[in-house]
């Protein structure tokens, strides 16, 4: 079979984290999110993966090659414009190798059974199936209906500012509703309704469009570990749970006999404290007293200073943490230097290449 990665939003709601490289390249533990994705995909039978991607293809390209590290072939279908999500599957027809395609978007860390949903497809006789997932009402998602035989009868997407207003306000108690979850399950053949190099949405378009032609579209109920990576706190709670164990992923490195990842050499001082479940990646450096709690993940290169709490962080490369600081559930970007005594309160974000100082009280 034939994957396809819809890769080429502009991670716009992750910056400045995306300022510097796009969204679905944004490193978790050590990895990239786009290959996790195609770790999935391979573990369930698809030998070739589309990357829909846009003028950002190059770092995608630089890490993933002709796909031969990673046991699948790759293509790189790229957009001059944005074609939105159906433009983007229909304008990679070029590359399609199946006529049943896996499709997903590129800004989400999941661990579906996608063998199964494909089985599904396949004995439901389907022209298309919708990975859904039930979630608490209201939701930013759209809402998907189903009959008794789960053949989906309404698509409802709702609006940019609906969704605002969603995400902002959610009252507790108000029950759960069933959403699609971002990955599909299409027969090439369905494609050619969609317009050719012109922007067209899955969502807004090609599903209601099908559903009131008649066609066989079908909702098949997920269940594992789904995460929009969509903004800083999420990609921060990805993380958290990607180290918790509470994602069928494969972690890059090995765990050490004190419970903790590695990525290659490190040097942690012998008083240091580094919990169970934290990442380190190559390269990187815990000074003596310094602690990293909360399944904290400190890329290559990092230094921690000397006393130092880094605490449910994520730290990317190079980043340079002085002595006597306090981090706490923060994302900081690489290159950047936190200065002596500097605290960071829960769900700051530090844009790449920062200097932060300390404030002199006698000043």
């Amino acid at each position: 079979m034939t994957g396809v990665i819809i890769a080429g939003g502009a991670g716009t709601r992750l910056r400045p984290l995306t300022n510097s490289r796009p969204k679905p390249m944004m490193p978790l533990a050590g990895k990239p999110l786009l290959q996790y994705q195609v770790e999935l995909l391979r573990k369930h039978a698809v030998t070739d993966v589309v990357f829909c991607v846009g003028g950002d293809v190059d770092a995608v390209r630089q890490h993933f090659g002709a796909g031969e590290r990673y046991g699948v072939r790759v293509a790189y279908s790229v957009e001059s414009s944005p074609l939105g999500t159906a433009g983007a599957v229909r304008f990679a027809e070029p590359y399609l190798q199946s006529d049943t395609l896996v499709v997903m978007n590129g800004d989400s860390l999941i661990d579906y059974d996608l063998s199964a949903m494909v089985r599904f497809h396949s004995d439901m006789k389907a022209d298309a199936t919708i990975g859904l997932m039930e979630v608490p009402r209201p939701t930013p998602c759209g809402v998907v209906t189903t009959d008794a035989e789960k053949r989906v009868t309404a698509f409802h997407e709702p609006d940019l500012e609906a969704k605002r207003m969603l995400a902002a306000d959610r009252p507790a108690g108000a029950g759960t509703v069933t959403v699609n979850s971002g990955v599909y399950v299409i027969a090439r053949a369905r494609l050619v309704i969609i317009p050719f190099g012109v922007e067209s949405s899955i969502e807004k378009q090609f599903f209601p469009s099908i559903i009131s032609d008649g066609r066989r579209v079908y909702g098949f109920p997920v269940s594992g570990y789904w995460a929009d990576i969509g903004n800083a706190g999420n990609y921060l709670q990805a993380h958290h749970d990607l180290l918790a164990g509470k994602v069928d992923a494969e972690i890059l490195g090995e765990r050490t006999a004190a419970g903790y990842w590695t990525t290659g050499e490190c040097e942690v001082a012998a008083s240091a404290e580094v919990l169970p479940g934290a990442h380190l990646g190559a390269g990187s450096k815990v000074g003596p007293g310094a602690r990293i709690t909360g399944f904290a993940a400190i890329g290559p290169g990092c230094v921690i200073g000397d006393g130092s709490l880094v605490d449910g962080c994520v730290l990317l490369e190079n980043v340079i943490v002085g002595s006597g600081c306090v981090l706490r559930n923060s994302v900081v970007d690489r290159d950047s230097t936190i200065g002596d005594g500097v605290q960071l309160a829960d769900n700051s974000v530090v844009a790449a290449g920062s200097v932060l100082l300390a404030q002199d009280d006698n000043r």
